[in-house]
């Protein structure tokens, strides 16, 4: 009897998973194998943008460099021509014992292209009652000139970021040089 019961419930299953259009009386194995696999696509999921685009260890890196060692002063990044990834283009070293910190910005802005968008990871220091401030900002440049469809790829995939990066203090966006004017940054920080 216990034999009967047995075939028969076997024979159910493999009927139910044929009339579902699954052949292989190992149907509920390979469906707790699609389970596992969609789980492990969802956890690289979140390590991409909201556009679909992947983080780069070297901007993470970068990143890192720039926050807790002190490396850099600024990260470029910039996302790549397939729209896959998002990886450092250039940075610049730390100021040192240069206090002129209008014009290290300046030169910060000089690795910024005028028809292009990027993101800038910048340390931006000033002082306030002859003591030195430090902020880490995210600059999104989105000048006016550059396509449309690479302005809203940056502007989707800022907050992925902002995620990554924890230790960010201010988020920026900036259309064009005078909106990133040192005193105007000074002013949208302090206020």
């Amino acid at each position: 009897w216990h034999r009967y019961r047995y075939i028969n419930v076997y024979i159910c299953k493999y009927h139910k998973n044929h009339q579902k259009g699954n052949t292989s009386p190992n149907a509920s194995i390979h469906k707790r194998t699609q389970k596992a696999q969609s789980k492990t696509r969802k956890r690289k999921k979140k390590e991409q943008m909201a556009s679909n685009i992947a983080v780069n260890d070297d901007l993470l890196q970068g990143y890192d460099k720039l926050v807790h060692g002190a490396h850099y002063r600024a990260v470029i990044g910039v996302i790549s021509q397939d729209f896959s990834s998002c990886s450092v283009e250039k940075t610049l070293p730390p100021a040192g014992e240069n206090k002129d910190f209008k014009a290290l910005w300046n030169e910060t802005l000089k690795l910024l292209p005028p028809n292009e968008c990027r993101y800038a990871i910048v340390d931006f220091c000033y002082t306030n009652n002859s003591v030195t401030v430090s902020k880490v900002l995210l600059v999104l440049w989105s000048p006016d000139g550059a396509k449309v469809r690479n302005k809203m790829i940056y502007a989707s995939s800022q907050e992925c970021l902002l995620r990554v990066m924890p230790d960010i203090q201010r988020q920026l966006q900036a259309t064009d040089e005078d909106e990133l004017d040192y005193d105007t940054i000074l002013k949208r920080i302090t206020s």
